[in-house]
């Protein structure tokens, strides 16, 4: 999951946690400096070595942090190693206690829980969590809010408000490959096939211009599971050939 919005949580939280180790509060056996430190992916969205990170967390949530912030955030880093792993109901678990001892949240902290409550297929509950980004005024702008509320849409089969959302998001950033893929899926569930396949000659052209081998792999087998197998195979594109090389 290569997404702008855990891009940076994971930049902020990181930078937070390693300064917090400096300082004295995080020093817990080590455990929170050397997670802190530990290498992430080229694409920065992610642990090169995530049981690792789950196992440092775990000790520095255990026996570091001695603020509320601090462990809120050490949490929230271990959310997303265990997510990395599958380990999705720990990973909503962490979350929720994160933002419980953090309750000065912005938008992120509702979208990540929110996406984790629809990859663990509970849309509604993502749904409301959405919603309630809205009520409280932190706002609903930029593609990663309305992408995922997009997606949410889509897994509820809500699917013109889905088209209305993934719209909205393209006028933000209207080089999103995957948000022009998620929004002929809904066109497609409309039988609006002509902007269907539009969209998807569009995501093709934008989709992997610049990927490296091991970006176009990961792309390529996210186009090789539902919904998008079939919805390729409908419009008679190949997923082996979708992304440019």
């Amino acid at each position: 999951m290569s997404e702008t919005g855990i891009k940076l949580v994971l930049a902020a939280a990181l930078g937070l946690a390693v300064a917090g180790c400096a300082s004295g509060p995080l020093t817990g056996q080590g455990a929170c400096r050397a997670a802190g430190n530990l290498p992430l992916t080229a694409s920065k969205d992610g642990y090169q070595q995530p049981d690792r990170a789950v196992a440092l967390w775990t000790r520095c949530v255990e026996n570091g942090p001695q603020t509320a912030i601090l462990k809120g955030l050490a949490l929230k880093m271990r959310s997303h190693a265990r997510r990395q792993i599958e380990q999705y109901d720990e990973a909503i678990r962490d979350l929720e206690e994160s933002q419980r001892l953090m309750p000065r949240r912005e938008a992120l902290d509702f979208i990540n829980l929110a996406s984790l409550y629809r990859d663990t297929g509970q849309p509604a509950k993502a749904l409301e969590l959405l919603r309630k980004m809205q009520d409280e005024r932190l706002g609903l702008s930029g593609m990663p809010a309305y992408y995922h509320l997009g997606r949410t849409l889509s897994e509820l089969k809500q699917w013109p408000e889905a088209t209305e959302a993934f719209t909205e998001g393209l006028s933000y950033q209207p080089t999103y490959a995957w948000a022009y893929l998620y929004r002929a899926l809904a066109y497609d569930a409309q039988g609006r096939r002509e902007l269907a396949r539009k969209d998807l000659d569009r995501g093709k052209e934008l989709l992997g211009t610049d990927a490296k081998p091991a970006d176009r792999a990961q792309l390529l087998a996210s186009l090789r599971q539902p919904p998008f197998d079939a919805l390729l195979s409908r419009y008679g594109y190949d997923s082996e050939t979708f992304i440019a090389r």
